[in-house]
């Protein structure tokens, strides 16, 4: 099991902006104005590795919505970080609602909607964000990108 499974069981991840996979690994996610969401994702690293240099660097959460993907293909969820009251989240989950891949970011504000439809899921936060992905496969993708 992952540190982040272990995190995720506890309602806990870590607060840098990214995407998380199941299995530790993670990528950054960098402002990226004319990118789709306006982010684009960035270099690679291990969640574990660099939660052992910076090991306050994580983030209770709270979720506000879950949707049942169609065909068993698992669900996706969304909700809002403990961190300052302007972080957000959202995720895939599996058909046993383990985790797939997760994003956080800080500046978001909470994630509260989910809509989903054309092999395509888009999160909405409070403030406006907005964040529309690839749910064919259960990698992590920008529509777009």
């Amino acid at each position: 099991m992952s540190v982040l499974t272990r995190m995720w069981a506890q309602d806990e991840i870590p607060n840098w902006d990214a995407v998380y996979y199941a299995d530790g690994h993670a990528f950054e996610l960098d402002d990226a104005p004319s990118a789709p969401a306006g982010l684009r994702i960035a270099e690679e690293f291990d969640t574990e590795e660099e939660l052992r240099e910076e090991p306050e660097a994580t983030t209770w959460f709270g979720t506000f919505r879950m949707v049942d993907l169609d065909a068993g293909q698992g669900y996706l969820c969304c909700g809002e970080c403990i961190y300052h009251g302007s972080a957000g989240w959202f995720a895939r989950l599996d058909a046993a609602r383990q985790l797939v891949w997760v994003v956080h970011l800080t500046l978001s504000n909470p994630f509260t909607e989910i809509e989903v439809g054309g092999g395509q899921a888009t999160f909405r936060s409070t403030n406006g964000v907005t964040v529309t992905v690839d749910i064919r496969e259960p990698e992590f993708r920008f529509v777009g990108s």
